[in-house]
């Protein structure tokens, strides 16, 4: 944002950036696991251990904020320790369910098979690519407009996504009775 008010707060989102993709790439494990087990059939395990993982870095983060009273240098750390610690539960989580529901890892590879992953999987990607794409010009857009309008942007997202976990989550609860 080229507002001078929020330039101040540009090395804060650089260190947490840096953070979370550190993070992200360590800890997304669970997201696979909890992929291949919706692969199988066992859908609500997944939906569970990603409820968890938000419930926990909530947790965590009102504990950085509220209880440890962390000092502002070190908050962007804590923060991204908070994401770790969760994500670290979430890994562990999807592979004790992984485990109990009798799944196992296969490294051998199968051409055939891995041919028809990529004749469905490559367009999928690409859709998520563009998707990417369109929200990154949307945001940016806003972000040049005002930055009121960009927090529009990311509270109405945020109450799509919400909408849409709570109305698949009703979906299967419905569909399993």
């Amino acid at each position: 944002m080229n507002d001078p008010e929020y330039l101040i707060y540009m090395p804060y989102a650089i260190d947490y950036l840096r953070y979370r993709s550190l993070i992200a790439f360590a800890f997304q494990w669970y997201t696979i696991l909890t992929m291949a087990m919706r692969c199988y059939g066992f859908s609500i395990p997944g939906f569970i251990v990603t409820l968890l993982l938000n419930i926990s870095n909530a947790a965590f983060t009102a504990i950085v904020f509220f209880v440890l009273k962390v000092p502002e240098g070190s908050v962007v750390k804590m923060l991204a320790l908070a994401l770790g610690l969760a994500m670290f539960i979430a890994t562990i989580l999807s592979l004790i369910s992984f485990f109990k529901h009798g799944l196992k890892f296969s490294l051998k590879p199968r051409f055939k098979f891995i041919k028809q992953i990529l004749r469905v999987g490559f367009p999928s990607a690409l859709t998520n690519i563009a998707f990417t794409f369109s929200q990154t010009i949307t945001t940016r857009i806003c972000i040049g407009l005002s930055p009121l309008i960009y927090q529009t942007k990311l509270y109405s997202s945020q109450v799509l996504n919400f909408s849409y976990m709570l109305g698949w989550f009703r979906y299967l609860l419905s569909s399993n009775s």
